[in-house]
């Protein structure tokens, strides 16, 4: 769904209706880089910024911030757009999964860790960052209640301002998850935030696009490795599976409750592995791969180019009717950006003018 706004000039502007939806360090990261570009594209209007939530098991990354410019103050997110799940135990986790017969496989690999705790984030450890998420349900549930509900009323007051109309609001909202899938938290907690975003939206009758960005473990160095890419591969199939078969994913609360999904709904809608190379250019830390997802995010969110990526870059035809390679999920959309010199602009222009004119003139001579 794309609603038209204005700019304090009087300009028409589209945004597509949608969050962002952010999970672990990177994620967080992310997400301060997408307030950071607009508000450099918007300025103040923050009634057209995209409604942000960003999910942590580390308290440190609360004070994160980004640099907006030389003469500008860092960009930090508001309290009300980060949720930091609250610190939990291992062992304690493991001790509540034991309680009911669907988490008690929780248990057992949670008994499997060492006795640390979400303080300063899962430390690499996937099942960690889901039973912590799973503890806190009612208020993640809340929390994505209120980031739909304060999407969808922002709609239809557009709707009502532009058309005058009380219509229910019937188009889709993109919604994009991002975060790192070599780290924990991110890897652990992607499709249950999914599965209860989903199952939130229906509460609400919204039709809801979901468009996940995972980084390998080539944008930042590890200390571990295979423990790295160990965690990306399996979230990357389990991506997957999410988009052909979502029946699949299935979680069990810690409170005795079910999370199951519908077979004929995907979970996931395009997913979009990020690497720290393009074969080209090469980002040179872990922030500025997050710079980069950001201002994709932002491109997609307010401009046209979100309708034309659904169309533009791939044939939904011929992937149904060619199955001689199995099932193509994983999508590559990117941006480039171009450094522009006005006076060589004009130099360039000029010596191409001087030189059309003079042909023109003098066809024998040239």
């Amino acid at each position: 769904m794309q609603t038209t706004q204005h700019n304090t000039n009087g300009a028409a502007r589209l945004r597509t209706s949608g969050a962002v939806i952010t999970l672990g360090t990177h994620g967080t990261h992310i997400a301060t880089h997408v307030r950071k570009w607009e508000m450099n594209l918007l300025g103040n209007e923050s009634l057209a910024y995209l409604p942000i939530l960003a999910i942590e098991t580390a308290e440190s990354s609360r004070t994160y911030s980004a640099t907006a410019g030389p003469s500008l103050p860092p960009v930090t997110l508001p309290d009300e757009s980060v949720l930091i799940l609250p610190e939990r135990d291992a062992r304690e986790l493991a001790r509540i999964a034991r309680r009911f017969p669907g988490t008690r496989r929780y248990a057992a690999k949670l008994e499997s860790l060492p006795n640390v705790t979400t303080k300063e984030g899962a430390g690499g450890h996937k099942i960690l960052a889901l039973a912590a998420g799973l503890a806190a349900l009612p208020e993640i549930e809340q929390r994505l209640l209120k980031l739909l509900v304060e999407e969808r009323d922002r709609c239809r007051f557009n709707a009502r301002c532009e058309e005058g109309t009380h219509g229910p609001l019937s188009d889709v909202l993109d919604v994009y998850f991002a975060g790192a899938g070599y780290g924990s938290t991110f890897s652990g907690l992607v499709l249950l935030m999914v599965s209860l975003l989903l199952r939130t939206a229906g509460l609400l009758k919204l039709t809801v696009r979901v468009h996940v960005i995972i980084t390998s473990p080539s944008v930042a160095r590890t200390h571990d490795p295979v423990g790295a890419w160990s965690n990306f591969a399996s979230t990357f199939r389990a991506l997957l599976i999410a988009m052909e078969d979502p029946s699949c994913i299935v979680f069990h609360g810690l409170d005795g409750s079910e999370i199951r999904n519908e077979s004929q709904k995907k979970l996931v809608h395009s997913l979009v592995p990020w690497g720290a190379s393009t074969g080209t250019l090469v980002a040179g830390d872990r922030d500025e791969v997050a710079n980069s997802i950001a201002l994709t995010i932002t491109y997609l969110a307010h401009s046209p180019l979100g309708g034309l990526s659904e169309s533009a870059f791939t044939d939904p035809q011929k992937l149904i009717l060619d199955h001689s390679f199995g099932f193509r999920g994983a999508r590559r959309l990117g941006l480039a950006r171009f450094a522009l010199d006005p006076h060589l602009n004009r130099r360039v222009a000029v010596n191409a003018a001087t030189r059309s004119i003079s042909k023109l003139l003098n066809p024998e001579t040239n």
